[in-house]
C-alpha cells in the first residue's frame, strides 16, 4: 500500500486532503476537483505546490485570471510548440486546447457544488476528442 500511496503525485494528495480534511464526505465530485487540478497541472507546467502559490494564489486562480486572453502565459512552453505554431488563434488551440484548460478550471471550482458532474466532464472530453480528430485525421 505504502508503495502505491508514493506514486501518487503530491499535489493530489493535497487535493483530497483538502477537501476531505474539512469534513467533506469522499465523493465523485472531489474526483473530479483532482482530475480538473490534474489537468491545469498538464497543461500549465506548474504544481499546486509551487512557490509562486502563495498568500492566497493558487493553481486555479492563476489560471483562471488569465483565461482564455492570455492562454500563452497560461500553458506550458512546451505546449506551444509544434501543432500549436499556429499561436493563440490556431484551430488546435482554440478547439481542444482552450476548451481542455476551460474544463480543468469548471472541475478545480472550490465548491463541490459548482464543479460539473462526471457524465459532464465525460461529454465535454468526447467533444474535445472529436474536435482533435477532425483537426487531425478528417473526423474518422
Amino acid at each position: 500500500m505504502s508503495a502505491f500511496l508514493s506514486s501518487f503525485h503530491s499535489s493530489n494528495v493535497l487535493n483530497a486532503t483538502a477537501e476531505y480534511g474539512m469534513g467533506g464526505q469522499i465523493s465523485a465530485k472531489g474526483d473530479v476537483y483532482s482530475y480538473g487540478v490534474l489537468l491545469l497541472e498538464m497543461f500549465t507546467g506548474h504544481c499546486p505546490t509551487d512557490q509562486k502559490f502563495e498568500d492566497g494564489l493558487s493553481l486555479h486562480k492563476h489560471v483562471a485570471t488569465m483565461f482564455p486572453h492570455a492562454m500563452a502565459d497560461i500553458l506550458d512552453p512546451s505546449m506551444l510548440q509544434n501543432d500549436l505554431d499556429g499561436g493563440e488563434n490556431s484551430e488546435m488551440m482554440q478547439r481542444c486546447v482552450v476548451p481542455m484548460v476551460n474544463l480543468g478550471l469548471l472541475c478545480s471550482m472550490a465548491s463541490p457544488r459548482d464543479r460539473l458532474g462526471m457524465e459532464q466532464v465525460s461529454t465535454a472530453i468526447l467533444d474535445i476528442k472529436r474536435a482533435f480528430l477532425e483537426l487531425h485525421i478528417g473526423g474518422k
